[in-house]
């Protein structure tokens, strides 16, 4: 009898979990969210479920969690949200699409296999979502890796990783952009990079979004007054 309510409890978590971000990475991940997260999950939330508004109360898709280095901000708005996403997009019914944009290639890479990992092999991803499977023969490395798609025919990756200047700006991503850690604190103090970064997000991240409609998170370190997060919260509406 204890064990067959141990099951039922896993099951109905598992089903929670497909749900709520916050069971998911509680339930997946066995996260224990700390008091400096509850807002982030609260709007991460949110956004899955259409309902975000911005600082002036109207719908946006866009998500901004902006904090300090060690917060785990990358592993709850980065990372696991781009698992828990994935499997949202096979609930709905649509191949998911998701595109994870750092400062340089490697830091994206190694995020995005985290998030193939997960998928993988963490048992209790399976139970929350069993139609989620990995198709390797389609592809399968750490930066470019698919699902088995729902849709025949359907070319684009499930995931592409890269730095927010290489070749990951040639894609689309209907189903969620992220964009974490834009800028590499090794070179933010400077001008010049800074304005380079500023510039690719206007003439290219931005344009990845499909129709303006796609969720997007940006996770990010304050490390300088006039870094990307600064300049979208002074020019950007919607955040």
């Amino acid at each position: 009898m204890v064990e067959a309510l141990r099951r039922e409890e896993v099951v109905e978590l598992a089903a929670w979990s497909a749900l709520d971000f916050r069971s998911y990475m509680e339930f997946v991940r066995g996260w224990r969210v700390k008091r400096h997260q509850e807002e982030w999950f609260e709007a991460l939330q949110a956004l899955a479920d259409g309902e975000l508004v911005d600082e002036e109360g109207e719908p946006t898709n866009k998500c901004m969690i902006w904090a300090f280095p060690g917060s785990a901000k990358t592993h709850i708005g980065g990372i696991g949200y781009a698992e828990w996403t994935i499997g949202r997009e096979v609930i709905a019914g649509r191949d998911p699409e998701v595109g994870y944009i750092c400062y340089g290639d490697q830091i994206s890479a190694l995020r995005g296999a985290a998030i193939k990992d997960t998928i993988a092999n963490n048992p209790r991803y399976k139970l929350a979502f069993p139609g989620v499977q990995l198709a390797p023969e389609r592809g399968d490395a750490k930066d470019e890796w698919f699902i088995r798609h729902l849709q025949p025919g359907n070319p684009n990756p499930t995931l592409r990783a890269g730095g927010i200047n290489g070749a990951i700006l040639s894609y689309r991503f209907g189903g969620l952009e992220i964009i974490d850690d834009p800028h590499d604190y090794k070179t933010v103090g400077s001008s010049a990079e800074r304005d380079r970064v500023w510039t690719l997000y206007q003439g290219s991240v931005k344009t990845r979004a499909t129709h303006e409609t796609t969720p997007t998170v940006l996770v990010c370190t304050p490390w300088s007054d006039h870094a990307l997060t600064n300049r979208l919260k002074a020019f950007e509406k919607g955040w």
